[in-house]
């Protein structure tokens, strides 16, 4: 038998700023139950969160859900060399 894990205090406000774990389970496709048992968000639901989050009228940043990644990692060109144009950016107007 499972033992059960109290969710953390932060978790459980973010689960309920997001409409509670059945309204986020359905929306990513996974039991209300396994969203029960987050200690933390998993990394790979954070952008349909943040996208839920938004059509529910509330703007939940991913550093909010998960503080302990480097988001700002992900928008760094040496990062991601895939998302700049060759040539550098396009928004120059000579």
């Amino acid at each position: 038998m499972k033992k059960h894990i109290p969710q953390l205090p932060e978790i459980k406000e973010l689960l309920k700023r997001l409409g509670g774990p059945l309204a986020i389970g359905r929306r990513l496709g996974i039991s209300h139950g396994a969203v029960c048992q987050w200690q933390k968000v998993p990394v790979e639901h954070v952008p349909a969160l943040v996208e839920f989050s938004l059509e529910r009228g509330e703007h939940v940043l991913p550093s909010e859900i998960r503080p302990d990644v480097r988001w700002s990692v992900l928008c760094e060109p040496r990062y991601t060399p895939h998302l700049v144009p060759a040539g550098g950016d396009n928004f120059s107007d000579d």
